[in-house]
C-alpha cells in the first residue's frame, strides 16, 4: 500500500505541474533528440534519446515537448518508489524509509527535475537500480544465485553510462561487491566483464544515428574518432565539467566553493532535514542494521557533493555556473536523505517519546516550507 501511494501520489503531482513546453538546461536539445532519435551534445545520451522516445510514444496527449517532459514525471516517480525500497531493505524501518523517501521527492531540484526532460533523475534511478540489486545479491542464500545479482548490477552500470557518466562515481561500490562475490577462475571475469560490455554496448546508437544523419548530430559521430571524441567529451575535456571552469586554484577558492555546497543543501533540505542528518550521520555507524546504508551516504555526500564542488571548479561567485552545478546535486542529495533515514531510523528506535519527537522533526520540515511546491 505504501509503495502505490508513493508512485500515484508523486506520479500526480509531477504530471499536473510537468512543463508543457521547453524548459531549461539542455531541455530543448533533448527534447529534440529523443524526437527524431539524434544525438545530443557530448556524449550523446543514447539510452536517454531511447527511452524519450519511447516515453513520448506512449504518452498518448499532448505535444513532443509535454510528452518527453511527461516521461521524466513517470520516471520520477518510479524512482521515489525504488528509494523506498532500497531503504526499507537496507534499514529494515518501513517508516522511516517512507517518510525519507517522500522528502526527497518534495525537493526542490528533484521537483524541478521531475517535470522537464533532464538525464539526472534517471541517472539516480539506474544508481538505487544497482544498489537494490547488490543488496538482493548478499541476501541469497546461495553464493551462486547471488552473484547473478551482482551481474545484472553490472549490466546496470554499463547501461547507465548511456546516460551519464557520473555514474562512474559507483566504481568503488562496484569493486567492492564484485571482491565479495568472487567464485574464482576465468568464468567470474568473463562474465563480469560480458555483462558491463553488453550495457555498454547502447553506445554503438551512436554511429548508426549518425550514418542516417539526423536532425540533431552533435559531432557526427560516423567515424571511429569522431565517435571517440563524443564519448570522452573531447570539446568539453575529458576530465572538466565546463569549459567555463575557474583556471586556478587556491585555499580561498576551496572554501567558498565548501560554503556554497553547504548552502545548496541547506536550501534543498532546511535546518530540520540537516537535524536528521547529523543524528544519521553521528549513530549510524554505531549499529549493524544501519551501517551500510551511512557508510554509502556519508561517502557518497562527501565525495560527489563537496568534493565535486571542489573538482568542478566552476566558479562559486557565478550565478551561471552555480546553475549548471545544480542539477549535479541529485547524487549528494539523496546521499543525505539516506542519512536523514538513518536519523529517522534511530529515533524510531529509542522509544515513544522519542519517535514523537522524529515525527516533530518532519512536520518542522514541512512548516519552513513544503519545497517540492516553491
Amino acid at each position: 500500500m505504501s509503495s502505490l501511494i508513493l508512485f500515484l501520489g508523486f506520479f500526480t503531482f509531477y504530471l499536473f505541474g510537468t512543463s508543457p513546453t521547453l524548459y531549461g538546461g539542455d531541455c530543448g536539445e533533448l527534447i529534440a533528440g529523443a524526437h527524431v532519435l539524434g544525438i545530443p551534445h557530448a556524449p550523446g545520451y543514447p539510452l536517454y534519446v531511447i527511452l524519450g522516445k519511447f516515453g513520448s510514444t506512449i504518452i498518448p496527449f499532448g505535444n513532443v515537448a509535454f510528452r518527453v517532459n511527461g516521461f521524466s514525471a513517470v520516471i520520477s516517480s518510479f524512482l521515489v518508489l525504488s528509494v523506498f525500497w532500497l531503504f526499507r531493505r537496507l534499514l529494515k524501518e518501513e517508516k522511516a524509509s517512507f517518510l525519507s523517501s517522500f522528502i526527497l521527492g518534495l525537493t526542490p531540484l528533484f521537483t524541478d527535475q521531475a517535470r522537464g526532460a533532464e538525464v539526472f533523475n534517471l541517472n539516480l534511478l539506474f544508481i538505487v537500480g544497482i544498489l537494490l540489486s547488490l543488496a538482493k545479491g548478499r541476501k541469497e542464500p546461495q553464493r551462486e544465485f547471488g552473484f547473478k545479482w551482482v551481474l545484472l548490477g553490472i549490466f546496470f552500470w554499463g547501461l547507465g553510462f548511456g546516460n551519464h557518466h557520473t555514474i562512474l562515481f559507483l566504481a568503488p561500490v562496484m569493486a567492492w561487491e564484485l571482491w565479495r562475490s568472487r567464485t574464482g577462475g576465468a568464468r567470474f571475469y568473463f562474465w563480469t566483464v560480458a555483462f558491463f560490455l553488453l550495457g555498454f554496448s547502447i553506445y554503438i546508437f551512436l554511429p548508426i544515428r549518425a550514418h542516417i544523419n539526423p536532425p540533431v548530430n552533435f559531432g557526427n559521430p560516423d567515424t571511429w574518432d569522431r565517435f571517440w571524441a563524443v564519448i570522452t567529451r573531447k570539446e568539453f575535456g575529458s576530465l572538466s565539467l565546463h569549459p567555463a571552469a575557474v583556471a586556478f586554484r587556491d585555499k580561498p577558492l576551496l572554501i567558498w566553493q565548501s560554503i556554497r555546497f553547504g548552502e545548496r543543501i541547506f536550501s534543498q533540505l532546511n535546518a530540520a532535514g540537516l537535524i536528521l542528518l547529523f543524528i544519521g550521520t553521528l549513530f549510524g555507524f554505531l549499529k549493524k542494521e544501519t551501517r551500510t546504508l551511512t557508510l554509502l551516504g556519508f561517502s557518497g555526500f562527501i565525495a560527489f557533493g563537496a568534493g565535486f564542488e571542489i573538482y568542478s571548479n566552476l566558479s562559486p561567485g557565478s550565478s551561471i555556473a552555480q546553475w549548471r552545478l545544480e542539477r549535479f546535486l541529485m547524487i549528494p542529495l539523496f546521499c543525505g536523505v539516506g542519512l536523514m533515514a538513518v536519523g529517522l531510523t534511530h529515533i524510531f528506535h529509542r522509544g515513544k517519546w522519542m519517535t514523537a519527537l522524529g515525527y516533530l522533526i518532519v512536520v518542522l520540515f514541512f512548516i519552513q516550507g513544503i519545497p517540492g511546491f516553491a
